[in-house]
């Protein structure tokens, strides 16, 4: 499909006819505060080359000294501009890879990159889309030519994200609300040049992105109206999922900012029909109250949180979430090898590496990506050490009750054996039985999704029904909707409803009355 594209697109340059008169611009072109990509002044230079065709134009400026600035152009609508953006795209990775180059920044629907045209000069080169066309910027000039790149990339940058937000805002709402991204990174530039305009983009963009809550977070330090700042400071307590934000939030209301020290410590005292919330670093405690409520409306089992009284550190991770997703990049790229499990992670890296400066600037900067994920949220810890270790330091502290249900709740991401990942894992000492469960998984972060709490707490509560039931040795139901039916998966727990089945139901209640 890319390779008919390029196709088209060279086709279309043997036949597009000129503009006979240079004055004549197309009506896009006066939208552009086209000052910004001439250093020197559009007048500077001298409108060489204008080239029209179908959805398309061409235009090209050259001055005395051989500075050349040049813009293509290609019309898109919402619904077609990322084909058209990537198709372009892959114009300017085939340059790089022909001539030379690199890409300094690569964002959505936003990309500077450097190009070694000839031996003797190269170009600065700004990609970027709106809902309304996509727009390839190249300024050339000598490599005898000094100026101040950074400032001039700067500059073209803020151009081109002011440019993707006035035709977001001219559009309206959904438009603006499918461009939260580009908008956001518009308004941070502002923020940093403490442009005027800031709290009026700032504005746009929590009226049609609310759920951005870092621009939430950004906008209670820009606007002088107190009101204001507390009004999104409360937005991001009620609805944040990452507890610096609501660390942050806390501290503009002047609230108690909750820790895991701030629980009691387990004690042997800890019985009955009951389930034992223990958080285990690294572990948000914003969460555990509000997990623990939806648990106890689903099951009416009370739910006490309580802390180790031994300092409780996370060990070393035991393997990369994304190491499937590297083998199988791996197995598309050397076909006589079917299995890399004896390439160490980092072989595997460097290979897959060496492989993408082969194809091209734009699989490398791919590949940067995907590593720099993979260091972000990317590693996973072996849950059955966790849940031996959590079960062992219990012990002593624990009441012995058989209807007393231990779970140590985390956000690192857990799995055992050969699966991919796990929600929860029960086990442990004879005497002392215990499950982990993880809400990595079911975060923001993870999925994609906008930030959610009530959403990241149902769906916790969700699997704190069989991490704890377990224990009470309850049959799993056939009823896919109770929570306590088996998951495979994040779109298995979302399936699930807050209700319990009978079955489930009638069994607590028999266990309750045989207490």
């Amino acid at each position: 499909m890319v390779k008919l594209i390029q196709t088209i697109t060279f086709l279309s340059f043997l036949f597009l006819p000129c503009v006979s008169n240079a004055d004549d611009l197309p009506d896009f072109f006066k939208e552009i505060e086209q000052k910004t990509f001439f250093p020197n002044g559009i007048n500077d230079g001298k409108l060489q080359k204008t080239m029209e065709g179908e959805n398309y134009f061409l235009l090209q400026w050259e001055n005395p000294s051989k500075h050349q600035v040049s813009l293509k152009y290609r019309d898109a609508t919402p619904n077609t501009v990322q084909s058209v953006y990537q198709a372009m795209g892959e114009e300017i990775d085939k340059s790089i890879k022909q001539k030379g180059g690199n890409i300094v920044h690569l964002n959505e629907f936003f990309a500077v990159i450097l190009i070694n045209d000839t031996k003797w000069n190269h170009s600065v080169n700004v990609l970027y889309a709106t809902t309304e066309g996509v727009y390839s910027w190249k300024y050339k000039v000598p490599n005898t030519f000094k100026t101040d790149y950074d400032n001039y990339i700067t500059a073209i940058t803020l151009l081109a994200r002011k440019h993707q937000y006035d035709v977001a805002l001219k559009y309206g709402n959904v438009v603006m609300g499918r461009w939260g991204g580009p908008v956001h990174e518009f308004a941070k530039l502002l923020a940093g040049k403490n442009d005027p305009r800031t709290k009026d983009v700032y504005r746009q963009l929590l009226q049609t992105s609310p759920s951005n809550y870092d621009a939430q977070i950004e906008y209670t330090s820009i606007t002088k109206n107190e009101d204001e700042a507390r009004q999104s400071a409360l937005i991001v307590e009620r609805g944040a999922e990452e507890e610096s934000l609501l660390n942050t939030a806390a501290k503009i209301l002047n609230k108690d900012i909750p820790a895991v020290t701030s629980f009691p410590i387990l004690n042997v005292k800890d019985k009955g029909l009951k389930v034992i919330l223990i958080p285990l670093e690294p572990c948000n405690p914003w969460l555990l109250e509000e997990i623990s409520g939806v648990y106890e409306k689903i099951t009416s089992i009370p739910v006490t949180i309580r802390r180790l009284p031994v300092k409780w550190t996370a060990p070393e991770p035991a393997r990369s979430a994304y190491r499937p997703h590297l083998e199988k990049i791996a197995s598309n790229i050397w076909k006589t090898k079917s299995d890399f499990s004896d390439w160490p992670l980092s072989k595997l890296k460097d290979e897959i590496m060496k492989k993408a400066k082969e194809q091209g600037p734009q699989a490398v900067t791919s590949m940067n990506q995907l590593f720099k994920k993979m260091d972000e949220t990317g590693y996973q810890w072996d849950a059955e050490p966790i849940m031996d270790r959590l079960s062992r330091v219990i012990a002593p502290y624990f009441s012995k009750d058989p209807n007393t249900m231990v779970v140590g709740i985390t956000g690192l991401d857990i799995f055992s054996g050969e699966a991919n990942f796990l929600f929860s894992l029960f086990g442990g000492l004879n005497n002392s039985p215990v499950s982990v469960m993880s809400y990595a998984r079911m975060k923001a972060t993870f999925t994609g999704e906008n930030q959610s709490r009530k959403r990241l707490t149902e769906r916790a509560a969700k699997e704190l029904v069989p991490a704890s039931l377990k224990k009470l040795k309850i049959p799993r139901p056939m009823d896919p909707s109770c929570p306590y039916s088996y998951s495979s998966g994040l779109q298995r727990l979302e399936e699930k409803t807050l209700n319990l089945s009978e079955p489930v139901k009638n069994e607590i209640e028999r266990i309750k009355n045989s207490i």
